[in-house]
């Protein structure tokens, strides 16, 4: 009786392991790429006179654009931290400068840039953004924010541009309070339509190294999708059998 126990036990504890690799197989456990968001930059075009207002449509866009990546679960996302120790040795080796850290990343001129900075947090992709135009109507009480975003792959250098233009509108003849208010509503906008942007951008920035991946786990799909259930079968009806069985 005791040897009889003894193998059973043995058969379920190895029908045990077979289900929990299956579930631990990279199949089941994708890992998340990692993205690093970067503060928005302004124009330096956009009247001096409307600086107060763009520089707090830049922080709300930097917060909503990572707040969006990050609930689509597409990535791992961080926001860019200056001081941790990579970046902060890096200011100490003279391969940056303080300001050259602070300073919010421009699109387009500042791809290299942010790939650089990006390599010292270990992110995969990067995302830098900047706000190119804003106007207010103040008969209407309408606000306008074009912005262009770039999605970054750290490796390659494969950007996906995004521009967009967020629209908004607030009470008319309340002076500075209504332009905020509409020009926090036209942030919101860019910022949904920049992040939607980028949940359709994404998969056309995997690496080659990443598709030639895929395409190996893929090809033949049925044939990989029946291989990887055969130890998840086998192990359930093991498992079954064993526990049920007399």
């Amino acid at each position: 009786m005791r040897t009889s126990l003894s193998v059973r036990t043995c058969w379920i504890a190895a029908a045990s392991l077979l289900l929990l690799w299956q579930m631990m197989s990279p199949a089941c456990a994708a890992e998340k790429d990692s993205l690093v968001v970067f503060p928005i930059a302004v124009s330096s075009d956009i009247a001096a006179g409307k600086a107060e207002f763009t520089a707090q449509y830049a922080e709300d866009l930097f917060v909503l654009v990572k707040e969006g990546l990050t609930a689509g679960k597409r990535f791992s996302v961080v926001a860019f931290e200056p001081r941790i120790a990579s970046v902060q040795r890096a200011i100490r080796e003279q391969r940056f400068t303080e300001k050259e850290v602070l300073t919010p990343i421009e699109t387009f001129s500042g791809i290299d840039k942010a790939r650089k900075l990006a390599a010292l947090t270990g992110a995969q992709y990067a995302v830098i953004g900047s706000i190119d135009r804003y106007v207010f109507a103040e008969g209407k009480g309408e606000a306008e924010l074009m912005v262009t975003f770039q999605l970054i792959d750290v490796r390659t250098g494969d950007a996906e541009t995004i521009a967009a233009t967020g629209r908004g509108a607030g009470a008319v003849d309340r002076g500075s309070e209504a332009e905020m208010g509409a020009g926090t509503a036209a942030t919101y906008d860019a910022a949904e339509k920049v992040v939607a942007a980028m949940a359709s951008a994404a998969p056309q920035l995997l690496t080659a190294e990443q598709q030639s991946l895929t395409t190996s786990e893929e090809q033949p799909s049925g044939a990989r999708k029946s291989k990887s259930l055969i130890p998840a079968i086998i192990g359930a009806v093991l498992l079954g059998f064993l526990i049920g069985g007399s």
